[in-house]
């Protein structure tokens, strides 16, 4: 996708720094919609190009840097290797946080993983036909605790890197027993 955005916008908007690219979603929708716009001639070059010689260019350039990147075997390609993922600390504290690791996704899937930024909060909630409570699962990329001296500070991690979510109990009321636990704190305003 960064291949052909850059080739179908990076002449037309040469400083990235004063001017941004259209949105995805108009990219996107030009494609879509209108596949032999203008938009995707090359302007330096005596031809007329189409999407498609764009879109084929856009693919050789990308394959020729995975191959530099990853080898020539793309059924061994993972994108954790191309793009680790940096989790760092909530203040930001140096040491404290979690670099490259081998996490699924990318900027524009499901997982939204960049390597530096993505989603915190994974969740999965079956509403089901409204005769019986929801059921959900979740994960989030820390621990059950924040002192980063306890064996449960990031207790979470690696469940999340490899999205693996937890079940939630859900209570219908305040009041509603929760199976497994230990105590119960019911906070009420006077």
């Amino acid at each position: 996708w960064n291949r052909l955005e850059d080739a179908i916008w990076s002449e037309k908007f040469p400083d990235r720094a004063a001017f941004a690219y259209p949105p995805v979603w108009r990219t996107v929708q030009l494609i879509t919609g209108d596949p032999s716009s203008r938009h995707f001639d090359q302007l330096s070059t005596p031809g007329k190009e189409t999407l498609r010689d764009r879109a084929w260019a856009s693919f050789q350039a990308a394959e020729t840097e995975l191959v530099g990147a990853l080898g020539t075997a793309p059924a061994r390609w993972e994108w954790a290797t191309l793009r680790p993922t940096n989790v760092p600390h909530a203040a930001k504290i140096p040491g404290l946080g979690r670099v490259g690791m081998r996490v699924r996704g990318e900027r524009y899937n499901v997982f939204a993983n960049t390597g530096a930024h993505g989603p915190v909060w994974k969740m999965v909630v079956a509403l089901g036909d409204g005769s019986e409570a929801p059921e959900a699962w979740a994960i989030y990329p820390g621990g059950q605790s924040g002192d980063p001296a306890s064996p449960l500070y990031d207790s979470f991690l690696d469940r999340w890197a490899r999205n693996e979510l937890r079940e939630i109990s859900y209570l219908p009321n305040a009041r509603a027993p929760l199976a497994g636990a230990v105590a119960t704190v019911i906070l009420e305003a006077p």
